[in-house]
């Protein structure tokens, strides 16, 4: 279950930061001592991103590898969004190459071939951030998107990106309509890490 000491040994920011991690839990859950990851997902006085953020602390605390694979997957649903067809294609083919990095059975291999892909990916970032910067401009959540999903720990950050990456393409502008859509996303989002969490969505002992 999902509790305050667990919160606080992610660094949630409630906990640091200077803020009231005791005050702020109280506000969200009253005097409850712990909560299950769909309980968290469902607190509306806490932030989509943050509730987000929750869940897949909670999926990486309970399994890496599933961790992995959603923060793998989410970078995935955005490859059609990274740019131009070639883009796209480059951003495809990355995806793939880490998922078979992370099937290696070498723990040594895997690790300089982790090495490799983050340098691969920074370059063709940059080349399309360079060479099409309006492109970019559109494209740089997927991309972003892409180069979270190594730090496997990151997997909030991956599918927060995933999310913003279809909801600019949608709109490309800070309008309420831009963050209607992407509001949409984020429960997706989190639906899908409840999804990935299987019976531990309702808590664990």
């Amino acid at each position: 279950m999902i509790t305050k000491g667990l919160l606080s040994e992610w660094d949630a920011c409630w906990f640091s930061d200077g803020n009231d991690g005791d005050a702020l839990w109280a506000a969200a859950v009253g005097d409850r001592t712990e909560v299950s990851p769909r309980e968290a997902a469902g607190i509306e006085s806490v932030s989509l991103d943050d509730r987000l953020w929750v869940l897949c602390g909670a999926l990486w605390h309970r399994s890496e590898s599933a961790a992995r694979t959603f923060a793998i997957d989410s970078a995935a649903m955005v490859s059609h969004l990274a740019g131009r067809p070639q883009d796209q294609t480059e951003h495809a083919r990355l995806i793939g190459d880490l998922r078979r990095i992370y099937a290696m059975p070498d723990f040594a291999e895997q690790r300089i071939a982790r090495t490799r892909w983050s340098a691969d990916i920074a370059r063709c970032a940059a080349a399309l951030a360079a060479n099409n910067p309006t492109i970019w401009e559109y494209a740089r959540a997927a991309w972003i998107s892409a180069e979270n999903a190594i730090f496997t720990a990151n997997a909030h950050l991956t599918a927060g990106a995933a999310a913003r990456a279809i909801a600019l393409a949608d709109d490309a502008g800070l309008t309420t309509a831009f963050r209607t859509i992407r509001d949409a996303e984020l429960r997706k989002a989190i639906d899908r890490a409840l999804v990935a969490l299987g019976p531990d969505a309702d808590g664990w002992s």
